[in-house]
């Protein structure tokens, strides 16, 4: 996912959260003893309602409940951090047509001069840096260090100053390793369990996907790898020809909705929790028709891993300097990025205790189901038996791996321009020279995220024959 573009496409996938009331942060009189002193309420747009990655009105900071918003984690921080002095609330609002996010955080006015977003909303070209990462680059452990120890934060900062942006960037969340894609067919090894349908398929590779016909909705930067991976398998001869398209968004369709209307047909959304609570959260009665199945039910069973895509999200909070940063103590700007520091890591450790247990819950939604028609009744295949619906994990496999590892270091040279480069141009530069020469003194070798390998993951039941 890439920038402000990202978290424009993002936002049309993902359900926002919304609140009523004044958007606009308030100061108001909060007695103590001794005296009167000033309570800033901060109100504050959540780009998501996802459980792992966004924040909701009515949201909570303990993971075991089902409202469990992970952005609260750092809203409850911040309340006790600054002793009450300095609350957020979520919020609703968009940007003007011709303001991104953070612009529109920058310029305030009607009081939306406070926002959370991925650090992919910092910026068009560098942000994805502060996002996820680029992909087969740090991991989450070494970004935090580069960020915090190795001058990443501080380096993001002096841009956004620079571009006289009047925007004060803190991160706050952090998500787990994503689902790297549902599809209809693995593209390296599958545990089947058993299910003679899954032992049947033969693995596709990449040259399978990127021939496959399928539209998938896979935000970038992933998709802009993807794509160059398949372009060189066209050039190589190891395929006749490409025929794999994207999309970011299907007009007036959620992003469930194109799943069941065969709009989509292969995607990549979030961490096994928030597909979970996205996309399988109905257990409808038979005869269960288009508007009430899943992406199992329509064929998109094999969830691919690792997670070479997003083995990560940082999420960051934007404040304006102005109207709300500047007007702090520097103990209550100083409270706040404690806050923010360790809601980061509690909001990724809290959201890691409880993926196993979703992706287990995730393989286990479709036990017993076919694939389903729009109708309801069951997708046979040529011997007249139900095709199954379970879900399996998939990998990618070392040779596909490489591939988009390649695809991705052509990529990131692509976002550096050429001899007469553009100001964000400049800045990718400065940002992706700053991680190179990190990754050097940490003697950097990629290596895959282990998720799932550490969940005990029980065999899913077949599909009942008919």
């Amino acid at each position: 996912m890439l920038g402000v573009r990202l978290a424009s496409g993002l936002a049309a996938f993902i359900a926002c959260c919304s609140v009523a009331g004044n958007s606009l942060a308030k100061e108001v009189a909060a007695k103590a003893p001794g005296g009167t002193e000033q309570q800033l309420q901060i109100a504050l747009r959540s780009f998501s309602a996802n459980p792992t990655v966004g924040g909701t009105p009515n949201g909570v900071s303990d993971v075991k409940d089902p409202k469990y918003s992970a952005l609260h984690v750092f809203i409850d921080k911040a309340a006790t951090y600054t002793k009450g002095r300095v609350k957020f609330a979520v919020a609703s609002w968009e940007p003007s047509e011709s303001h991104s996010v953070i612009e529109q955080v920058g310029i305030g006015d009607e009081g939306k001069d406070a926002a959370y977003d991925t650090g992919g909303a910092l910026n068009p070209t560098w942000g994805l840096f502060y996002l996820s990462m680029a992909p087969f680059h740090l991991s989450y452990e070494q970004t935090l260090d580069w960020l915090y120890k190795g001058g990443g934060l501080a380096l993001a900062q002096s841009l956004l100053d620079a571009r006289k942006l009047n925007v004060q960037a803190i991160p706050v969340l952090a998500s787990n390793p994503q689902i790297a894609g549902h599809f209809k067919a693995p593209i390296g090894s599958a545990e089947c369990n058993g299910e003679p349908a899954c032992q049947h398929m033969s693995p596709i590779g990449l040259g399978g996907l990127c021939s496959s016909g399928w539209t998938l909705r896979f935000l970038p930067p992933g998709q802009m790898i993807l794509d160059r991976a398949c372009d060189s398998l066209v050039k190589e001869g190891s395929i006749p020809e490409k025929k794999l398209s994207f999309v970011n968004a299907i007009s007036g369709l959620s992003n469930l909705a194109a799943i069941q209307s065969g709009a989509v047909t292969g995607f990549e959304q979030a961490t096994p929790a928030d597909d979970l609570t996205l996309f399988y959260a109905s257990n409808a009665a038979p005869p269960v028709v288009q508007d009430r199945q899943n992406p199992g039910q329509k064929g998109l069973r094999f969830l691919h891993f690792p997670s070479w895509h997003q083995p990560f999200l940082l999420g960051f909070v934007l404040l304006n300097q102005k109207s709300i940063w500047n007007k702090l103590s520097a103990a209550e700007q100083k409270a706040l990025q404690r806050a923010a520091r360790d809601a980061l890591s509690e909001s990724y450790t809290k959201s890691a205790s409880a993926q196993c247990g979703k992706l287990r819950a995730l393989l286990a939604a479709n036990d017993r189901s076919p694939q389903l028609k729009p109708d309801g009744s069951p997708v046979l295949d040529g011997k007249g038996q139900p095709i199954p619906a379970d879900l399996h994990v998939a990998q990618y496999g070392d040779a596909a791996l490489r591939k988009l590892q390649e695809a991705t270091e052509q990529y990131l040279q692509s976002l550096r321009g050429g001899a007469e480069p553009t100001p964000d141009q400049r800045e990718f530069r400065r940002v992706h020279d700053a991680l190179s020469a990190y990754e050097k003194r940490i003697h950097f070798s990629w290596k895959p995220t282990s998720f799932p390998a550490q969940c005990d993951l029980p065999g899913s039941t077949p599909v009942a024959a008919q």
